[in-house]
């Protein structure tokens, strides 16, 4: 049983996965290259024997670590750089450059898929919400479909 404020929906059939995901990279100069952690969840719901589908999507993954500039090594000379973001970047006299990163996200989305006046006509409307440290997405989708030829051909809008 599903609960939300005051009403409540039953489900025929709900399913949810929940996956992590863990990678770290270390250069040859012990150097921590890069890290990625992320961790996903999604959940479907099945009403009225198919007819409904309710599907939600969470992810949250984190992205650390130094990528090599591509300067030139330089010994004993000090270089000065310009990052992506607009940040300066100062060379290691002795060795190979590297520029640090680090970036989290964090996503959601949601949709409900209807069947309409009869099984091979669906209608579908979602959300969708993503959020970086330098981008931001807000989302809403909404589509119909048309089956055909014994479920073969789908023909889709929106």
């Amino acid at each position: 049983m599903l609960t939300t404020g005051i009403s409540s929906v039953s489900a025929d059939e709900w399913s949810n996965e929940v996956s992590s995901f863990y990678y770290s990279e270390h250069s040859g100069d012990d150097v921590d290259r890069i890290k990625d952690v992320s961790l996903k969840y999604k959940g479907i719901g099945s009403f009225d024997s198919g007819d409904e589908v309710i599907t939600s999507n969470a992810s949250l993954d984190t992205l650390t670590g130094a990528s090599p500039t591509g300067t030139v090594p330089s010994v004993g000379t000090v270089q000065v750089m310009t990052s992506p973001s607009g940040g300066a970047l100062i060379s290691n006299p002795n060795g190979i450059d590297y520029g640090n990163f680090n970036d989290t996200r964090v996503a959601f989305s949601a949709n409900l898929d209807k069947a309409l006046n009869d099984k091979y006509l669906r209608g579908n409307i979602g959300i969708s919400f993503s959020e970086e440290k330098d981008y931001q997405h807000k989302g809403i989708t909404v589509s119909l479909s048309k089956e055909l030829n014994n479920c073969n051909t789908t023909l889709s809008l929106g």
